[in-house]
């Protein structure tokens, strides 16, 4: 802990030199300070703005803790640079790029890609290189940046023994990391589907409503992009990998909005491509996410009108 105090203590101070173990206690507990709010924001939302204050005071600890620890190597601070902050200024306009071309189909694109790969691997073999400077152990006696921070010129540099320690306590961090937040990255997924789903089916809804008043108020008999103009990049679902597209019910094949009871409640497109819920679009255009028990009940109904 008091590795901790020093380095909140030393927030602001970008010279001098860290050793090993004050860089990587100050890690450790920071790291489960994480692992405790991400916890505690499972059943406290609210939390998440501690959290958020949490991270931003810790920024100038966080870097002037890895400044002096580059020090401690007799490397300079702007390591940090090439590795973290120049990449987050090259590789998002290049994402932005390659993105506007997938759309538009841009000739350039195989040149786009090829400087993201090799952009990818040169900063990676840089953050690789920062994390072993990291976990190497410091010179011994004085170097370019001030006194040794052990101050024991008698003793010997640190062997591989160290660094695998070191990588050893880092990856088992990042499994944890990992099994904590993997369901929710999955879960978030799954909701973003969930929503581009239910506006895919909204607008098949919108162009069957525009087919009908063209067509004396009937359905197509099927989903095929002659009969609805303007939607064919929505006729599926964003969670089928097959690319499989929405199809009509049999009992809404061809029929005439006029002749329904009840427009509101008559289904005519179901999704069943989702874990918990599936979509249902009705007559009306409106979608709605159902159990899956209900389907049944529901299609039963559609079959007796």
């Amino acid at each position: 802990m008091n590795w901790y105090i020093k380095c909140w203590k030393e927030s602001f101070n970008f010279s001098g030199r860290a050793r090993r173990k004050e860089y990587w206690m100050f890690f450790l507990i920071n790291s489960l300070i994480g692992l405790l709010f991400q916890l505690i924001f499972m059943f406290q939302p609210r939390m998440g703005i501690v959290a958020c204050l949490y991270s931003l005071a810790l920024i100038p600890a966080n870097l002037a803790v890895t400044f002096r620890r580059l020090h401690d190597t007799n490397h300079s601070g702007w390591n940090l640079f090439f590795a973290y902050v120049l990449p987050a200024i090259v590789i998002p306009p290049l994402l932005f790029l390659m993105l506007c071309g997938v759309e538009s189909e841009v000739q350039g694109m195989p040149i786009i890609i090829a400087a993201l790969v090799i952009l990818g691997i040169v900063f990676m073999v840089l953050n690789l290189r920062l994390f072993y400077l990291m976990v190497k152990s410091g010179d011994i006696g004085p170097n370019n940046y001030g006194d040794d921070p052990i101050g024991d010129p008698n003793r010997k540099p640190d062997c591989f023994a160290g660094c695998a320690i070191a990588a050893g306590v880092v990856i088992l961090f990042l499994i944890i990391m990992a099994a904590i937040l993997l369901p929710a990255l999955r879960a978030a997924r799954e909701n973003a589907c969930n929503i581009a789903c239910v506006s895919h089916m909204k607008n098949v809804g919108l162009g069957l409503m525009i087919y009908s008043t063209e067509n004396n108020d009937c359905f197509p008999t099927d989903l095929n992009i002659e009969n609805l103009v303007g939607v064919e990049k929505v006729l599926s679902c964003p969670r089928d990998e097959m690319g499989k597209p929405y199809q009509l019910l049999d009992s809404a094949r061809g029929v005439n909005l006029k002749e329904l009871e009840d427009a509101a409640r008559t289904p005519v497109v179901i999704c069943r491509n989702h874990r918990k819920y599936i979509h249902v679009l009705y007559a009306d255009g409106h979608v709605e996410s159902v159990l899956p028990e209900e389907v049944s009940l529901l299609l039963e109904s559609a079959e007796d009108d």
